[in-house]
């Protein structure tokens, strides 16, 4: 979709273009947590801590700061998207934007904000039911 976007607006980056690095961080954010998940190899607590913050992104600080740092990304990127994509629904517009950006900014709207609602979701499961 967002590759759509990018050609669509004649190469420009600026608005819905921003799809691309907002899912290339929330899929590296998914991977990597993932991976670094304390549940593969059986239950081992967290080394941050019980009380600790960093505890609900991965089972060391360290692996938690580099998580952080990706899910931040990954978050901040969905959230300028949505309000791009708000931008270019908006009625008021000097250039009216094409029948395909506008079906784009809908899907996209769609989408970053089941990813939203989504990542809001399971912080709230991990902190609720995370036994640590």
């Amino acid at each position: 979709m967002d590759s759509v976007a990018v050609i669509e607006q004649n190469g420009s980056i600026s608005n819905l273009g921003l799809g691309l690095p907002a899912g290339i961080f929330t899929i590296l954010a998914t991977a990597v947590s993932i991976h670094t998940s304390k549940g593969f190899g059986g239950y081992r607590p967290s080394s941050c801590g019980p009380g600790s913050f960093w505890r609900i992104l991965g089972p060391t600080v360290k692996k938690a700061i580099a998580l952080t740092v990706l899910w931040t990304s990954a978050f901040s990127l969905n959230v300028a998207l949505v309000a791009q994509s708000v931008h270019v629904l908006r009625p008021i517009h000097f250039h009216r934007p094409s029948e395909t950006c506008l079906i784009l900014a809908v899907i996209q709207l769609i989408l970053s904000s089941t990813i939203l609602i989504s990542l809001l979701v399971i912080v709230k499961i991990d902190l609720t039911h995370d036994p640590d």
